[in-house]
């Protein structure tokens, strides 16, 4: 089982951010990054290009790409085809074309979108969307920056498929089933992660340690990025969720002083929306 993620610090939230094409007045830009996938960005008007890049005082590091809840594959559903998703870094946004491409993806369809790669420390990012035909695209939640990582492997028996489905159906006098109606299926993930840092479990000012990310984000019931089997680069859309901290699980975060002192453990439970 591979290392957990968890993303969180946007420079969307952070940076100046600036976007190529004005919103339609229902949809506006501030719905991009306020932590809700259902509500969206929408183009005013239609484009063969759109540009969302976030522009950073000095420099800013960044290691993940999330984009959940979006009509890519078919924007607005015109029935001309999927765009060009390109995600691009730069120290420079002056003449041409000075962007150099993290990943790029054409969507087959409108699922999650998210994508771990190696550190990057730069002043510009973007997200780069581009077709032939002009286009209209919905975005929901857009994320990307520097994700939590505990640096340790999972427990052996973490099960990353658990899945609940919620729904109704009606039974008639004698039991038989008459109709069933799907509403959508819950993602669960009870972690348990063992003989961490006790600095990375417990320091309140570091941002890529966990009582950072607990104290300003998780507790707070704000989703964010939860994924495991990290690649470095890699692609990981099936292994992947936007999900919140389980409020009646909680956490522990046992001393484990009897085999290494500072080390700790923690456990938590997340649950999310699966795609």
């Amino acid at each position: 089982m591979g290392n957990v993620i968890f993303g969180a610090d946007s420079r969307l939230d952070q940076d100046t951010l600036t976007v190529s094409v004005a919103a339609d007045a229902d949809f506006p830009t501030t719905n991009l990054n306020d932590d809700r996938s259902f509500t969206l960005y929408k183009m005013g008007a239609a484009a063969t290009e759109l540009l969302v890049k976030t522009e950073a005082a000095t420099t800013g590091g960044v290691d993940y790409f999330m984009l959940v809840g979006h009509d890519l594959s078919d924007p607005d559903s015109d029935g001309n085809g999927a765009v060009l998703v390109e995600f691009q870094e730069s120290d420079d946004d002056g003449g041409g074309d000075p962007y150099t491409t993290i990943f790029s993806v054409t969507p087959t369809d409108d699922t999650i979108i998210a994508r771990s790669f190696t550190l990057n420390t730069k002043k510009f990012f973007r997200l780069k969307l581009t077709r032939g035909s002009a286009f209209k695209a919905s975005l929901g939640e857009l994320q990307w920056g520097q994700a939590i990582r505990p640096g340790i492997g999972v427990e052996v028996g973490f099960d990353p498929t658990d899945e609940t489905i919620e729904g109704q159906f009606n039974r008639s006098r004698t039991g038989q089933i008459l109709g069933a109606v799907r509403a959508f299926s819950m993602r669960r993930a009870r972690v348990r992660l063992e003989l961490l840092d006790g600095s990375f479990v417990n320091d309140e000012t570091d941002p890529t340690g966990f009582k950072f990310f607990w104290d300003t984000h998780a507790s707070k019931l704000k989703p964010f990025l939860f994924h495991w089997n990290d690649g470095n680069p890699g692609s990981f859309e099936k292994d992947a969720f936007f999900a919140i901290i389980d409020p009646k699980a909680g956490i522990s975060r046992p001393l484990r002083t009897q085999l290494d002192v500072g080390r700790k453990d923690l456990r938590f439970s997340v649950i999310g929306v699966k795609e």
